[in-house]
Formats: structure tokens, sequence, C-alpha cells
């Protein structure tokens, strides 16, 4: 949003919906701050979505509006459980787990299975393309081959929702 050239800016006003829709109200008028270029709005609800709107000020008053921009609120899921074995064989594992206790305002899109090497190394992704972006997998079979038999693979299991992971 650009304002008036011919007149230098005397701050900005922030208009906000309710995050359910409604009206815009507006929430920090800063006339006479122009340097203020972030504000900080508290008592927001996780898992709504607010929209905002900009406005500059000059000696005329106010700008026209700016476009909406929307936000929604919301954090990482947090509290996922460890994954169970639910059923094992010599070259596969049935892991099964829970929904997160907190999903952070904003539903799951995905679950993400990570193991070791079996020797205590780093974790790897377990078959991204066949369990990322499905919501309500609460269950996967990894499969071993022959070699990977006696060894012992910690697994661990993440949620996300559209901000992230946890």
């Amino acid at each position: 949003m650009s304002a008036d050239t011919e007149l230098p800016v005397l701050g900005y006003a922030i208009n906000m919906d309710d995050g359910n829709g409604g009206n815009f109200k507006n929430v920090y008028y800063g006339k006479n701050y122009p340097n203020v270029l972030k504000y900080t709005i508290g008592g927001l609800t996780n898992g709504l979505t607010y929209s905002f709107k900009l406005q500059v000020i000059n000696f005329n008053g106010l700008s026209a509006e700016s476009d909406v921009s929307k936000y929604i609120i919301c954090v990482p899921p947090l509290r996922l459980a460890p994954p169970v074995m639910a059923l094992v064989t010599k070259t596969s594992m049935l892991l099964t787990w829970n929904a997160p206790n907190y999903e952070g305002g904003c539903p799951v899109r995905s679950f993400s299975i990570f193991r070791d090497d079996g020797a205590g190394g780093s974790f790897i992704e377990v078959d991204p393309t066949l369990i990322n972006n499905i919501s309500a997998l609460r269950q996967y079979l990894v499969t071993f081959d022959g070699a990977d038999t006696s060894k012992i693979f910690r697994f661990y299991i993440t949620a996300a929702n559209i901000i992230g992971s946890a």
C-alpha cells in the first residue's frame, strides 16, 4: 500500500475482524508514530482465521484500506505419544499411534515416521510419499530386509498442522 507521495506518513491504522468473518474494527491507531511498523495483538483464539486491513495516516486522515490479509492462529501439535509395536514379524513391524493430545488449534494434516539405522545412528524418514498428508493415518506397516533382522531400531512420529510439526 502506498501513501500519498506528496504528504508525509504520520502513522498507520490496523483494522481486524473477530476471527469469525465479522465486521472489522480498529485495533491500532498510530497517528504520530510513523516508525511503528509492527504491533502485537493479544487475546486471539487458536484455530480461528483473522482478517486484517491496513490504512496509512497522513495530514488528510486515513487512506483507503489495503487488501485483506488473513492469518490462521495456531501452533504446531503437542504431546504426541510414542508409537506402539502392535505386531512384529521377522521382516515387518506394525506401528500404531494416537492423535496428539493437543493439535495446536488447527487440524493435523499429516504424520511422519522416523527410524534410525538400527545401530543408534541418525534418523531418516520412513516412506514419506506413502505416509505424509494422510491426516487419519494411525498405523503403518514398516518392512525390513534380511540384513535388518538382528538390529534394534528406534522410531518416533511427528504430527503436522498448517503451521508445522512437533
